[in-house]
């Protein structure tokens, strides 16, 4: 799902006389809406002059629109409503408005404003009970103007445009998460026993935007990024409110900050995305120096996002959303062989979401400060926002999900996943994510559910006892939830045990940072527009909050981290090492392994792949083979999939002679395997490498 939002924003349209209907008011099939309901809707006006007629709508969760049966639109954002220009589909006189909105989950609800679409729009029409909707499917050709619909009753109104949780949509003033207005007061806020919240600054909406980025600076002050527009710069105060300073900025709409080697890193997600540069090259304490380091081709709530040190201190990590190409890296520790396998035809997603966009997805790079060389370090994620380091420097995320999925075979909830070097966690665009079982990718640490993912931190340097300092936190949008997440060493990886740290109804989290000087974490809430506002969570409740040292590795963590070394220095010694860990028992040491021998020439290992006998080692052996020798996909140097006609699965080539013998000699070698010796996990495996 869209990092921000679980309440997706639809379009909705309706025509009340004004006469009739003087406030517009939000419409359903009843006050209390179901998980999945989806409704239909019908209305009719007369439209004498159809010139510049424009149609404002919002639906929560989603919505599809005709006009006079034509499809006019959908919508997918309720906070942020479009106008859609209706006279293409107008004529004069009586026209048919017909809507299909769904409900994921919690409030649903339609409300729609038409208007002249002059200076000062004059108000034709606006949504009300007098609509006609039924929950009921009424089959094909509802949408047309000959249809019937004497039998369907009225629509039940919920709530007046302006009402809690929406706001005034129309004004600007909606807000996800379920937010209505003012932000939530500190004593509303929920934190463990110990912690206390304080509300230090609420953003003037109008003036300072909503604020969804957040970091310190060299001198201990905050910047914040509004989502839209400017950066601020945020001087605490003991016991006053901040002293808050737009900085003169050209670069706007950040979603990703930091301050490092004396210059403030800029994730810019809109106009022209990228990663850039701001430096103080004169002393008066302003930016004068912005540096495009490296565009980036992406944009929107599933464009480029976070941006961190690297666990050295010495560069930059780096992520994007899945509609966000990866940045021509010059070198890749991911094996450049994400393939779309599928047995059975892919299946797009329905609405058309990330149509086209291909494997890997969402991703993780790493660069140097002046960002001249990339690293393309982990992928396959839908929308993972930002990423935090654990105190051994591995890297954490949050990846969306597809909410529209929920449901199906192949939903998958949002997930916390370590984003082990050389990685890739199956992301597939419609319905061909790759489920957590299959060997050529890798599984969440934990799933959390539906939600929207934003800010992921580290509680490394918080003045907070030591199971909060060695926990990671991360934040949910929708749910205005922010989870510290346990972790515990399970082999060569991790498990987490979640606890709910924050949370506030409504609180749409967007991101946080531990102060390096109070130890205190600043949290920030805003997006979409919404009422933005900047928290204090600091820990009162006595006992020791000295630095903790960092949980101890496992042998097998140290084995996989000396693995994911060699990813870098491919090599005879490299293979050899690599080799002698292809079957271990530990599936992600199996893969680190696997990483390593695919990053090899072909050559130097086939013969080796196929006298292999070992069980876990054969499997995982021709596994690789197949996928480093038998690959017939076009990619770019980058590794990014050619695309192809619209509708298929990239640019696929017909296999070579070569790779067809291969593939004989690959069939020939599975033959050995006695398929009721096999445990459930080499069966899996045996049957993703089939």
């Amino acid at each position: 799902m869209s990092h921000f939002s679980r309440l997706l924003p639809f379009l909705s349209l309706t025509f009340l006389p004004l006469a009739v209907q003087a406030v517009p008011q939000w419409i359903w099939s009843s006050k209390t809406a179901g998980a999945h309901d989806t409704v239909w809707v019908r209305t009719t006006v007369d439209i004498p002059d159809i010139k510049g007629v424009r149609v404002q709508v919002s639906c929560d969760n989603s919505c599809e629109i005709w006009i006079n049966g034509q499809f006019a639109g959908r919508g997918n954002e309720w906070a942020e409503p479009p106008r859609v220009s209706a006279g293409n589909f107008l004529k004069p006189g009586k026209n048919v408005i017909a809507i299909k909105g769904v409900n994921e989950g919690g409030i649903a609800g339609l409300v729609a404003r038409v208007t002249t679409g002059e200076k000062n729009d004059k108000i034709i029409s606006e949504s009300g009970p007098e609509w006609k909707l039924t929950a009921t499917n009424p089959g094909a050709g509802w949408e047309k103007d000959e249809f019937n619909d004497s039998a369907w009753p009225q629509a039940v109104a919920t709530a007046k445009l302006g009402d809690a949780p929406w706001g005034n949509v129309f004004a600007g003033g909606g807000g996800g998460g379920g937010v209505g207005g003012a932000a939530l007061a500190a004593e509303e806020i929920q934190v463990l026993p110990g912690f206390k919240a304080e509300l230090l600054y609420t953003v003037p909406k109008g003036e300072q935007g909503s604020w969804v980025s957040l970091c310190t600076d060299d001198k201990g002050r905050l910047l914040a990024g509004d989502q839209e527009g400017s950066l601020y710069r945020i001087t605490l105060k003991a016991g006053g409110e901040p002293d808050v300073q737009e900085l003169n900025t050209k670069v706007k709409q950040a979603q990703g900050l930091l301050f490092a080697n004396g210059a403030l890193y800029f994730s810019r997600n809109g106009g022209q995305s990228g990663l850039y540069r701001l430096r103080d090259t004169n002393g008066d304490d302003q930016f004068d120096e912005e540096t495009l380091l490296r565009k980036i081709d992406g944009g929107g709530e599933h464009g480029p996002h976070g941006v961190i040190l690297t666990p050295d201190g010495k560069g930059l990590l780096i992520t994007g959303g899945n509609h966000t190409k990866l940045p021509n890296p010059e070198k890749s520790l991911v094996p450049k062989l994400w393939g779309e396998d599928f047995i059975i035809p892919r299946l797009w997603d329905a609405n058309g979401h990330a149509a086209n966009i291909y494997a890997p997805g969402g991703w993780i790079c790493r660069t140097d400060f002046d960002g001249k060389e990339w690293t393309f370090v982990s992928g396959g994620y839908r929308n993972a926002y930002d990423i935090a380091l654990t105190q051994h420097g591995q890297i954490f995320t949050y990846d969306s999900d597809m909410e529209w999925d929920i449901g199906s075979p192949w939903y998958r909830p949002t997930r916390a996943a370590e984003a082990m070097p050389g990685s890739e966690f199956g992301w597939r665009s419609g319905a061909s994510n790759t489920p957590d079982y299959f060997a050529d990718s890798l599984p969440p640490m934990i799933t959390l559910g539906p939600g929207s993912p934003t800010g992921v931190c580290s509680g490394t340097g918080a003045k907070f006892p030591a199971k909060y300092q060695q926990a990671i936190y991360m934040a949910d949008w929708t749910y205005g939830t922010m989870y510290a997440l346990h972790l515990k060493p399970q082999g060569a990886s991790w498990t987490a045990e979640k606890e709910e740290f924050v949370a506030g109804k409504p609180l749409p989290l967007t991101d946080m940072v531990i102060h390096p000087k109070d130890g205190a974490m600043y949290f920030l809430i805003g997006g979409r527009k919404t009422q933005s506002a900047l928290y204090r969570i600091s820990w009162t409740g006595g006992g020791s909050t000295a630095p903790a040292p960092p949980a101890p590795l496992t042998k097998e963590m140290q084995q996989r981290m000396e693995l994911e070394k060699l990813l870098a220095t491919p090599g005879p010694d490299a293979l050899a090492k690599a080799w002698a860990n292809i079957g271990n028992s530990d599936r992600w040491i199996r893969a680190a392994a696997r990483a390593v021998v695919e990053h090899q020439p072909v050559a130097s290992w086939k013969d080796k792949a196929l006298a292999e006998t070992a069980t876990d080692a054969s499997i995982n052996a021709l596994l690789a083979l197949t996928r480093a020798g038998c690959d017939t996909y076009d990619r770019d140097p980058a590794g990014q999939l050619h695309p192809a006609a619209q509708g298929t699965d990239g640019a696929k080539r017909l296999p070579t002679p070569e790779q067809l013998a291969l593939r004989d000699q690959i069939l020939n070698a599975l033959a050995r395997f006695n398929w009721g010796s096999l445990s459930m996990g080499q069966q899996l495996d045996l049957l993703r490498l089939h």
